[in-house]
């Protein structure tokens, strides 16, 4: 982990949910926390960023999925490849139909990454102060 580690925004309640996620569904499934790790050219890895789930899709199909990256490696693409590799594995699962991401409305960065990976603004988030953004899951056109 580097000196620099949390990234932004893991404060006590994000750590907190994080924990009690794990403490009560062991075996999420890869529906909790997830860690982005950047290899160096000498094979070393190091975190920079963490992301995943608030949980198994709900009975509509819906997941929603959070981010953050180390400020030190922010505009490198890694955000994006984050929210697109997680965007990608929920959609493995039939059960889900969209993907959710919250963010705050000044965090500018943040909602061109969720653009850049399909995300479409939707309204008022349900965190206090927060902006929803959903990707639904793509259609498959079985036309000839």
């Amino acid at each position: 982990m580097p000196p620099e580690w949390p990234p932004p925004l893991n404060d006590e309640a994000s750590i907190r949910f994080s924990l009690e996620m794990h403490r009560t569904h062991p075996d999420t499934g890869g529906w909790a926390n997830w860690y982005f790790l950047l290899e160096s050219a000498e094979g070393d890895r190091v975190a920079v960023g963490n992301g995943g789930f608030r949980g198994e899709p709900t009975s509509t199909g819906r997941v929603e999925i959070g981010y953050s990256i180390l400020e030190s490696h922010q505009r490198q693409g890694i955000a994006k490849e984050a929210v697109d590799a997680l965007v990608a594995w929920a959609f493995a699962d039939g059960r889900v139909r969209v993907v959710q991401a919250q963010t705050l409305p000044e965090l500018r960065p943040s909602i061109r990454v969720l653009e850049k990976c399909g995300f479409h603004f939707v309204g008022p988030g349900s965190d206090e102060g927060a902006i929803l953004y959903e990707h639904p899951r793509p259609r498959i056109d079985r036309r000839p």
